[in-house]
């Protein structure tokens, strides 16, 4: 039976019409009866990427989106009261993390709404923040 295999090796490769000479790694193994072959670069320098602040491109901070799945949307609650409507327009059903106005974090009741929208119930009229992300 075939064991786990490595290659190291320089290659000339061309990415978006730009040659360059890089080191590669390829790895390959054996799961669950199925080989699987895997290539990573060494010592690559991603400031020197093309095109990586298009979307879809290396790095992280240059995916579409990204930004906005990361958000954090703050909700004051400036009055005393044991309901608070939230509409937060992320899209989703976010995180949520409650504090009085002490900023001491509390469990109270969260129903979601909506994917826009979270209602949070307490036992007493409560001003504070929530933090939804």
């Amino acid at each position: 039976m075939p064991t786990a295999r490595f290659i190291n090796d320089t290659a000339t490769i061309e990415v978006n019409g730009k040659t360059e000479t890089a080191s590669i790694g390829i790895k390959s193994d054996i799961v669950g009866g199925r080989v699987g072959v895997s290539s990573y670069p060494q010592g690559q320098d991603h400031d020197k990427l093309n095109n990586r602040n298009l979307p879809d491109q290396h790095p992280i901070s240059a995916i579409t989106g990204l930004e906005t799945a990361l958000a954090t949307f703050v909700y004051e609650q400036a009055s005393a009261s044991d309901t608070w409507i939230i509409t937060h327009n992320l899209g989703k059903h976010p995180s949520c993390t409650v504090v009085d106005s002490s900023n001491n974090v509390f469990t109270p009741a969260i129903h979601y709404d909506s994917e826009n929208q979270i209602t949070i119930t307490m036992n007493g009229a409560t001003t504070g923040k929530a933090y939804l992300n």
